[in-house]
């Protein structure tokens, strides 16, 4: 069984531009615990996450989805929304990683965007939790 782990916008409750043919594969599978440090970027008025990978015990909120009777196509579109390219890291803005989670379903080998892009000047979110900021809820809710 394939599962991934989001920790933001992907997240149920979330407004996003996730495309639907992605949603309408995706069931969660309960909240989880993802190994990593979370910052916030702010681009053009809008506001979304980025997770590293840390070297302690740091983990950060999340929710586990299953990826539906064809996981590769499901990872596949995912990799075009996150800007993820798996034969060019250098290019990627994230890259797919598998990790462990722990959580409601704890889980091995579960598959996660880490931000694959310098972090200096991004604002730490200290409690692991993604939180739009209130006007950024506001200028997505036009789209």
């Amino acid at each position: 069984m394939s599962l991934l782990a989001a920790y933001g916008t992907l997240m149920t409750g979330q407004v996003n531009g996730v495309p639907e043919t992605i949603r309408a594969c995706l069931r969660s599978a309960g909240l989880c615990s993802i190994p990593g440090r979370m910052y916030r970027i702010w681009q053009n008025g809008i506001d979304y996450p980025a997770l590293v990978p840390a070297d302690d015990d740091a983990t950060v909120a999340g929710e586990l989805f299953h990826l539906g009777d064809d996981p590769a196509s499901v990872l596949a579109a995912m990799d075009v929304w996150e800007d993820c390219w798996p034969d060019d890291p250098a290019r990627s803005a994230y890259v797919r990683r598998q990790v462990d989670v722990a959580g409601d379903t704890p889980a091995t080998g579960v598959w996660v965007y880490f931000y694959n892009r310098p972090i200096e000047g991004l604002e730490p979110i200290q409690d692991g939790r993604w939180i739009p900021r209130q006007a950024d809820r506001k200028a997505r809710a036009v789209f």
